[in-house]
């Protein structure tokens, strides 16, 4: 009888202590802008830069960007992997003696990581597009550089299906003429074909994606009337060859920035006004415009567009409206309309900016980037910046589940839910971790 008392006593605790949970937990409610969850600094004495992020198959996050700090040159490639807390597990650096800077990071179909970006330590004096592929902890497989005209720079790279790798850039002439330059390598980084594609001299390809027939689509801008920059899209086979292009002058002026195309087999497009304000544009399958929407305020650059898992858009880039010259990190929600659902600043009191966005496995963000303002190691440091998902189904179901009789909840799996709710939360003026919650819980529970 004293045991079932005891049970009863225990049962009725828990189901206060869940009652206490909900109550002190954090909500990321749809319309409202979801919360941080943590943010992580990594670096050196000097500039370290994160470029891009990736969540990789076991949860956790690879960064990729630039180290003054470490490494053999002046910068170097910093490719850094943390757990799913953003807790760094290891770190690795590629370069020579010159400037050497990664830009774009993706884990490949065998779980190693593709890292881009220039180099004027390899391949001649110049600036040349640098390819490095390494294993999952970060060994170096292969390199090779690609050599441009006279300097190259990497704007966007991505793994294709045949496990090939598709190129965006720009190569400059010794006359200092920029021209969009597109490159199709194998699987070990060896060209197969490079692409021009231009309408005038002054043009350039920033972002490149594979199409679900296997071609490509490019985003960036076209000076066609000679007066300003027009938003262009261009759609080629999957040999790169063109098969129709597009600007958008007469609508919005600025480069398109990024492209992704949609379920309907049509694209969406991001970019910016000169004076900073977003706009977004929206296509059928022949690049033929469906609507188009400003968004957000001024001085507010997007410049990264993605697919939400609902079907809405993420739109990322940084704010300077406040004008004293500090720049911050915003990324904002629409519907699939172009319609805003929230947005969501870091602004702080120096210099901090966000490259990258993705959205997780947990439906919640991920962004990468470099802050001065929390830069406990040096002049400026990788910043990694997890937010929490807009609604918390999970905890929904969780509770609402019936109380069947003989049903049984493993420790394990209740650390599981209360590690969404009381990480560094404060109890009464204590912090609690969810490893010492784990541990009163099992106490408690065991008999």
């Amino acid at each position: 009888m004293t045991n079932v008392r005891i049970k009863i006593e225990k049962g009725l605790m828990f189901v206060i202590f869940l009652s206490t949970l909900v109550l002190i937990s954090v909500e990321c409610v749809s319309g409202t802008a979801p919360e941080e969850e943590w943010n992580n600094t990594f670096g050196g004495t000097y500039n370290d830069k994160a470029k891009a992020v990736w969540q990789t198959t076991d949860e956790g996050y690879i960064i990729a960007g630039e180290t003054e700090s470490y490494g053999a040159g002046e910068y170097d490639f910093w490719l850094v992997k943390t757990d799913l807390n953003g807790n760094e597990q290891w770190n690795k650096t590629f370069g020579g003696t010159d400037n050497d800077r990664a830009k774009v990071v993706q884990q490949t179909t065998d779980e190693g990581y593709i890292i881009a970006g220039e180099t004027k330590s390899y391949g001649s004096d110049r600036e040349c597009f640098w390819l490095v592929k390494t294993d999952s902890n970060g060994n170096e497989q292969w390199n090779k550089t690609i050599k441009g005209e006279d300097t190259a720079e990497i704007y966007s790279v991505w793994q294709t299906t045949d496990d090939g790798y598709i190129i965006t850039g720009a190569t400059w002439s010794y006359y200092g003429d920029r021209t969009p330059w597109f490159v199709k390598t194998d699987s070990n980084g060896n060209k197969q074909w490079s692409k021009i594609i231009r309408i005038t001299e002054f043009d350039s390809l920033d972002y490149v994606h594979q199409t679900i027939d296997s071609g490509y689509i490019l985003a960036g801008c076209s000076y066609a009337d000679y007066s300003c920059d027009n938003p262009w899209l261009v759609k080629t086979d999957s040999n790169g060859n063109e098969q129709w292009n597009k600007t958008y002058g007469e609508i919005n002026s600025g480069c398109a920035e990024s492209v992704q195309q949609i379920t309907d087999n049509g694209y969406i497009i991001v970019g910016a006004l000169p004076y900073g304000q977003t706009w977004l544009i929206k296509t059928d399958s022949n690049g033929n415009r469906q609507w188009n929407k400003t968004i957000g305020e001024n001085f507010w650059y997007g410049n990264k567009i993605l697919l939400s898992d609902d079907g809405g858009y993420i739109i990322s880039g940084y704010n300077t409206s406040r004008g004293d010259f500090c720049t911050g990190s915003w990324f904002m929600k629409t519907d699939s309309n172009g319609n805003e659902q929230w947005n969501k600043t870091f602004v702080e009191p120096d210099y901090n900016l966000a490259y990258s966005v993705r959205q997780t496995t947990d439906g919640g963000y991920i962004l990468a980037g470099f802050t001065e303002s929390y830069n406990v190691h040096g002049e400026a440091d990788f910043w990694l910046i997890k937010v929490c998902a807009e609604n918390d189904d999970w905890k929904n179901e969780w509770i609402g589940m019936d109380s069947e009789e003989g049903a049984i909840i493993t420790t394990s799996e209740l650390q599981d839910a209360i590690h969404h709710w009381l990480d560094n939360i404060p109890v009464r003026g204590h912090i609690m971790s969810t490893a010492d919650l784990q541990e009163i819980i099992v106490i408690w529970l065991s008999d």
